[in-house]
């Protein structure tokens, strides 16, 4: 642990063998928490700013957990449940919101926010599952659910106020979620096994929402401009 700076808080908790963790926090009033219990665990926490806080919460074997914030009040929440799960969370920018909750085996998620307000929530549960959320502007919120083994899901969000919401239960199903723009909404919800969606909002104020169940099904949303709807239903 390595603090330079006025008022910063490090707590690291590690029960078991082979866990490593390092903490760099420079500024000030900065807090991280570390909790690795089991075997062979990492962690990396650098704070560069003032007012982040960073939680990381790692359960089991060969779990590893990076989370890098440089600006002001940026939060991280980071749980880790099973083994051989990865979590990389980069912050950039000011009052920045990262939950990603993963339980099984061999999950990955990627979250990188720059801006200010953005919000990101990622929620996996099975094996081999993995996430990629890109945010870069004012207020964007992404949530991802995945359930099973073997999905996939990104979604990048360029702009400010954008919503994306994709959910996936089953095996193989893959999610790309691409918006440009202000105030757009995308809901993706895929049940079975190897469904394909792919949704790009290029403006503002348009809305999407895909609604998959069963096998094999493949969907494309294009909307160039604004105020534009749409509705997939298989």
């Amino acid at each position: 642990v390595t603090q330079i700076g006025d008022g910063n808080l490090s707590n690291v908790y590690q029960l078991g063998g082979l866990n490593g963790s390092i903490v760099l926090q420079t500024g000030g009033n900065n807090m991280s928490d570390v909790y690795q219990l089991g075997i062979a665990n990492g962690s990396l926490v650098a704070q560069l700013g003032s007012g982040n806080e960073s939680t990381v919460d790692q359960d089991g074997g060969l779990n590893g957990s990076l989370v890098l914030q440089s600006g002001d009040r940026n939060k991280s929440d980071v749980t880790q449940d099973g083994l051989a799960n990865f979590s990389g969370v980069v912050q950039l920018g000011e009052d920045n919101f990262s939950t990603v909750s993963q339980d099984g085996e061999f999950n990955g998620s990627l979250v990188y926010q720059e801006g200010e307000f953005n919000s990101s929530d990622v929620d996996q549960r099975g094996e081999y599952n993995l996430s990629g959320v890109y945010q870069e502007g004012a207020a964007n919120e992404s949530r991802v659910k995945q359930r099973g083994e073997a999905n996939g899901s990104a979604v990048v969000q360029l702009g400010d106020a954008n919503y994306s919401k994709v959910t996936q239960r089953g095996a193989e199903n893959g999610s790309l979620v691409w918006q440009d723009g202000i105030d757009n909404t995308s809901r993706v919800k895929q049940k079975g096994d190897e469904n394909g969606s792919i949704v790009a909002q290029l403006g503002d104020k348009n809305k999407s929402r895909v609604d998959q169940e069963g096998d094999y099904n493949g969907s494309i949303v294009a909307q160039l401009g604004n105020r534009n709807d749409s509705r997939v239903e298989q």
